[in-house]
C-alpha cells in the first residue's frame, strides 16, 4: 500500500470513528428496537478500535471502508426505525464492512473469519450480513459520482468537525422524529 493510500485510509478510519462516536454521544439514552443488529449490551471495545481491528485483520482497500460508510448511511436513511446506538453500531459497521468487502473485492474471507475479526459467532455474522442486505434492499451499487462525493466529504470532514456535528445533529433529529412518528 502506497504512502498516500495509507494516509487516506488512516484518515477514513479516524473520520468514521469520529462520526460514530459523535452519533453515540447523542443517542446514548435511546433504547433501540429489538433487532439482530442490537447486542444485549454495548461491546467493551470502542468503535475506533473496532474499525481499526477490521482494517488490520482484513487488509481492505480504502474503497471497502468508503462503501461501508455509504451502506450505513443508506441503511439509516431508508429505515425510519433504525437509529445508531451503542448497542448496534458495532454490528452495523461489521455488516457494512462484510457486505462491502464481498461486493467490492474479488477475494474475500469466509464468514467464520469475519466472525473472528468481529468478535461474534459465525451465525451472528450471517444474520447481521442478511439484515444489512435487507436494510439496503440489496442495493450495493455505488456510482462513480457518489463514491467520489463520499471520498470528498470524508476528506472535508476530517478537518471540519463542526460540520460533522451539525450533520449528525440533523441525522439524529430526523431519526428521532421518524422513530417517534412510527410509534
Amino acid at each position: 500500500m502506497g504512502e498516500k493510500q495509507g494516509a487516506f485510509l488512516d484518515s477514513i478510519h479516524k473520520t468514521m470513528s469520529f462520526i460514530f462516536e459523535s452519533i453515540l454521544a447523542k443517542t446514548s439514552k435511546l433504547s433501540p428496537e429489538p433487532s439482530v443488529l442490537n447486542s444485549s449490551k454495548p461491546p467493551p471495545i470502542t468503535i475506533a478500535a473496532y474499525i481499526s481491528r477490521f482494517n488490520s485483520h482484513m487488509q481492505c482497500p480504502k474503497e471497502v471502508f468508503v462503501a461501508a460508510m455509504v451502506y450505513v448511511d443508506r441503511a439509516v436513511a431508508r429505515n425510519a426505525g433504525l437509529v445508531v446506538t451503542s448497542r448496534n453500531v458495532h454490528r452495523l459497521v461489521a455488516g457494512a464492512l462484510v457486505v462491502a468487502d464481498k461486493f467490492w473485492c474479488d477475494e474475500f474471507m469466509p464468514n467464520s473469519d469475519y466472525a473472528r475479526v468481529a468478535g461474534m459467532r459465525c451465525g451472528d455474522v450471517n444474520a447481521v450480513e442478511r439484515e444489512m442486505l435487507r436494510l439496503l434492499d440489496f442495493d450495493m451499487y455505488i456510482g462513480e459520482k457518489e463514491y467520489e462525493d463520499y471520498c470528498r466529504r470524508l476528506k472535508m470532514l476530517k478537518s471540519a468537525k463542526e460540520c460533522i456535528i451539525k450533520v449528525i445533529d440533523a441525522i439524529i433529529c430526523v431519526s428521532i422524529r421518524f422513530a417517534n412518528f412510527a410509534d
